[in-house]
């Protein structure tokens, strides 16, 4: 678990900075109404979901992994009320998939070949989060 630990460091690291990335794209919060509906229904997934993956994590884990979880809520946030396009926001939610994916497999119970499942859904996000980004700086 050693391993999980860093790597969780690091990928939380690199949502805090899609975060800060998001930030000069925000609208000064005039997002549109189903932007803030989105919003909404991902904390309360990230409540809900979080707080029941939470319960199956060892308590040595338990800060790092709801660190992560504020980490990655935060940047999907700051994506969805941003004015960058719709093709990021997808990226950054195929990362709370995958993400979702291996704390399930991780905590709760062991999904066999969950990487034909995780990586698909990482690899996706890291190329429309990309796409998405340089899109929006053209605009």
């Amino acid at each position: 678990t050693g391993y999980v630990l860093y790597s969780m460091a690091f990928t939380a690291g690199a949502h805090l900075l899609f975060a800060a990335a998001f930030f000069p794209g925000l609208p000064a919060l005039r997002a549109s109404g189903i932007r803030f509906v989105f919003v909404g229904a991902f904390l309360l997934y990230a409540v809900l979901f979080g707080g029941f993956i939470a319960s199956y994590v060892p308590s040595r884990m338990f800060t790092p992994v709801v660190f992560y979880m504020i980490a990655l809520s935060l940047s999907a946030g700051m994506a969805v009320l941003s004015r960058y396009p719709l093709m990021l926001v997808a990226g950054v939610f195929c990362f709370v998939l995958d993400d979702s994916i291996f704390s399930w497999h991780l905590f709760v119970s062991s999904i066999p070949a969950n990487h034909f499942l995780t990586w698909p859904s990482y690899i996706a996000g890291q190329t429309l989060v990309t796409l998405g980004f340089l899109k929006g700086r053209e605009d």
